[in-house]
């Protein structure tokens, strides 16, 4: 994992140089002195050919007689894969949002129990509000006609359990003003905000 061509020189290694940055391994060492171990610490560690990489590591400290820290014992595993899965996914995430924030057509996320979580201002121009952080929060239930409320949640299910987009329909869709429009509307999942 750190690059080392054999364990006597892996021994032979001050634990020092193999972090990032030397406020690293304070902090490591002195989270370890407070807590005696440490499980599931994340961290960067750099390997000896100076490429960084994400670390979990678990790490116990063995005292003498008098209570002295005199070793560091441990083990750690490589996350670099997965750290950079969660960037590309993160940023994927910012790309889509920033492309939907701009489509002309009003676009709404609703999570558990349909709660609004994410609108564009499409949404809100659509919906008669200032902003789209003032559906955010709000259950998509308000902005439906009554008699569209049967369908509502039986359709959003549908979609999730399916996985797939379900077909466009007419609806009555209530604003801010009490007034009512007549949208086509659809229901797609996806994965926002890692939900």
């Amino acid at each position: 994992i750190l690059g080392f061509a054999s364990r006597k020189e892996a021994l032979r290694t001050n634990l020092r140089t193999l972090y990032a940055e030397e406020e690293d391994f304070l902090t490591f060492v002195a989270e370890l002195r407070v807590r005696g171990k440490l499980e599931q610490y994340e961290c960067v560690r750099k390997r000896r050919d100076g490429v960084l990489i994400h670390a979990v590591e678990n790490a116990v400290v063995v005292t003498d007689s008098r209570g002295e820290a005199r070793q560091i014992r441990g083990y750690l595993f490589d996350n670099t894969a997965a750290k950079r899965a969660e960037q590309a996914l993160r940023d994927a995430e910012a790309r889509y949002r920033g492309l939907i924030e701009f489509l002309p057509d009003a676009v709404v996320v609703s999570g558990e129990r349909e709660r609004i979580i994410f609108a564009n201002p499409a949404a809100a121009r659509l919906i008669g509000a200032s902003e789209p952080a003032a559906l955010v929060g709000r259950s998509l239930f308000e902005f439906f006609h009554p008699s569209s409320h049967v369908n509502v949640h039986p359709r959003s299910q549908a979609a999730l359990i399916e996985g797939v987009p379900g077909p466009a329909e007419r609806r009555n869709v209530v604003r801010l003003d009490q007034s009512v429009l007549h949208v086509e509307t659809a229901v797609t999942p996806i994965q926002f905000d890692g939900q």
